[in-house]
């Protein structure tokens, strides 16, 4: 199986896994202290979170087409449409969670984003660009 990440193609499959983060959802240029973005993970690997008004909990899994899927298990501090971060916020993921989707390093591409609607089982969810190695 062929996979495209960002202009480039690998011959890596792309496993079907799920891992649940939880993260602040805010922007690193206003301190996390407002906006929609990633901001300090809290979570990952059998990590202990400490619980902020703006950590929230996400279902990430990568797709089949390079993109990944942020699915919302909790609901968002604020009400928004948009999951926008700068060009400057950008957000690599730790290595030891790249290595979970089967790749070495995994960035968030920064950008605007729309938000999708709460569906079933989740309060809404983003589908995000990523390159991934």
């Amino acid at each position: 199986m062929m996979v495209m990440a960002m202009g480039f193609i690998s011959s890596q499959a792309v496993p079907k896994v799920t891992i649940k983060l939880e993260f602040e959802l805010a922007r690193p240029k206003y301190k996390c202290l407002s906006g929609t973005w990633i901001c300090n993970m809290k979570g990952g690997i059998d990590a202990d979170v400490d619980v902020t008004p703006r950590t929230i909990s996400s279902l990430v899994t990568m797709n089949p087409d390079g993109t990944m899927l942020l699915e919302f298990q909790t609901k968002l501090p604020e009400q928004s449409t948009e999951f926008y971060g700068d060009v400057d916020e950008k957000f690599i993921l730790p290595v030891e969670l790249a290595e979970k989707f089967g790749y070495s390093s995994i960035e968030i591409i920064p950008g605007t984003y729309r938000i999708n609607p709460p569906s079933k089982g989740n309060y809404g969810s983003v589908v995000l660009r990523v390159s991934a190695r």
